[in-house]
């Protein structure tokens, strides 16, 4: 499942049954908020910039990738976050997160 090219768009919300054990990528968001509701197995968020994203609970990964100035609410089982700035994240993880070049 794949949510792109957003801009300015209040309360997605991607029901249970959208996303139950989907992957689920969250590219170029920009200025909106979107709930990932339902358990999807592995997720993948790029470009995302002054939004807010709740999501989970993750079965798998949660992989983040250039995330700028949003808020990040995610439950997951490993989460791995690549070139993020002035981003606040809210977590719940089973393992370690792992945070490069941020």
């Amino acid at each position: 499942i794949t949510i792109r090219d957003m801009d300015n768009e209040k309360n997605v919300i991607k029901k249970e049954n959208e996303i139950n054990e989907q992957d689920v990528a969250l590219i170029n968001i920009k200025n909106s908020i979107i709930q990932i509701c339902g358990n999807p197995s592995v997720v993948h968020m790029n470009n995302i910039e002054s939004s807010i994203i709740l999501c989970g609970p993750v079965t798998g990964s949660a992989f983040l990738n250039n995330i700028k100035n949003s808020k990040i609410i995610i439950s997951c089982h490993q989460l791995r976050i690549h070139e993020t700035y002035q981003t606040e994240f809210y977590i719940n993880v089973a393992s370690r997160a792992i945070i490069e070049n941020s």
